[in-house]
């Protein structure tokens, strides 16, 4: 299992990740309102899944100990790219 400063970090890049991406499509679609909304959408999610995601890393539980534990950020690992995952596909059928 990767230290929890790493799981943050990899998060933490992931949602910049998104949200450059999301910029740099706002900026080709300047004049665009709604387009501009959906991206302004986007992001928003993306900072959202973010403190959900690192509030889930430093709030774990106090009854997990040992294994438990390091499964428990394995599923925090799984479901960072899941999510991420999505709000890229939603990018991609927006701008397509």
């Amino acid at each position: 299992m990767a230290s929890k400063k790493e799981l943050k970090r990899d998060i933490n890049f992931l949602t910049g990740e998104i949200i450059d991406t999301c910029l740099m499509h706002s900026y080709l679609k300047q004049g665009d309102e709604k387009a501009k909304q959906v991206i302004d959408g986007l992001m928003a999610e993306a900072v959202s899944l973010r403190n959900e995601l690192i509030y889930k890393i430093n709030h774990p539980g106090n009854d997990l100990k040992g294994s438990e534990l390091k499964s428990y950020y394995s599923g925090l690992m799984k479901e960072m790219v899941e999510k991420t995952d999505q709000v890229f596909e939603k990018l991609s059928a927006f701008t397509e």
